[in-house]
């Protein structure tokens, strides 16, 4: 689930499922633990929620990682169990977007990694898919979205989403699928 392997189902996550297997590149710190842990109680997922809004703060971090490219926003671990346990937290995830430092957070690229792999590519997902892209300077390519964009009903719904940003945005988007060869998957 949200720090494991994405799960298909709408079940809670818990730490004993046997799926250790966690967000690759997050840091593994106290606080960590602590939301692995506290994902295991779906009963306390809208205090969760209620948690995330009030401790994201622009420009802060987590204080148990060593500040560089793992740091994390206050809030970022519920956020990214919550969005990867049902599709209507997408708004959060788009909230926690806006607060992000692009220049010195890039830690979430490995959240919209799986991300991907759990939801795939739908109208929704992509959305907030490609606000992930943009919410940060990395140049990294989502081999696994570009896999997805294989299929011509999803290359569809790309199209119709990229109707939603400007010109730079786009080429932001389709090189964060494609790199440098975007223009030769993508026409416009």
């Amino acid at each position: 689930m949200w720090l494991t392997k994405a799960h298909t189902s709408q079940e809670a996550p818990t730490s004993t499922s046997g799926s250790s297997s966690h967000i690759k590149g997050l840091a593994k710190s106290s606080t960590h633990r602590f939301f692995r842990r506290i994902l295991d109680f779906p009963e306390l997922y809208d205090k969760l929620e209620s948690y995330a809004k009030v401790a994201m703060k622009e420009f802060e971090w987590y204080q148990d990682v060593k500040e560089g490219e793992k740091s994390l926003l206050p809030g970022s671990y519920a956020v990214f169990g919550l969005g990867l346990y049902d599709e209507k937290y997408f708004p959060l995830i788009e909230e926690y977007y806006s607060k992000l430092d692009d220049e010195h957070q890039l830690a979430h690229q490995y959240f919209i990694e799986t991300l991907i792999d759990k939801y795939g590519v739908t109208e929704k997902s992509l959305h907030i898919i490609f606000e992930g892209f943009l919410s940060g300077q990395f140049d990294k390519i989502f081999k696994n979205l570009a896999k997805l964009m294989q299929d011509e009903k999803n290359k569809k719904l790309l199209i119709k989403e990229l109707e939603n940003y400007d010109k730079y945005e786009k080429e932001d988007i389709l090189y964060s699928i494609w790199g440098n060869k975007w223009k030769k998957f993508f026409k416009e």
